[in-house]
């Protein structure tokens, strides 16, 4: 049964290494690389979670937010990606 699953998780993180062409987004004309609109959206939704956690009150309780906020917004890009390239 592991064998299989490993053989499962095998292709389905292989698949996503074909890649053709640079990782580029056209934006009015011009050529971005796609990693500054992933990090950018996951500036946007690191501040929407930072606004979740205050409403709940859940960010008072946080000792080492910078490195909580950076690491989620490192997360969040490379989950962008991971599912958009």
């Amino acid at each position: 049964m592991k064998k299989y699953l490993l053989i499962l998780l095998m292709t389905v993180f292989l698949t996503s290494c074909k890649q053709e062409g640079p990782p580029v987004v056209v934006f009015l004309g011009s050529y971005f690389p796609s990693w500054i609109f992933y990090f950018i959206a996951s500036i946007i939704l690191v501040l929407l979670a930072r606004i979740l956690l205050i409403k709940i009150s859940i960010d008072q309780l946080i000792n080492y937010k910078p490195i909580l906020y950076i690491s989620l917004v490192a997360i969040f890009a490379f989950l962008f990606s991971l599912l958009f390239s």
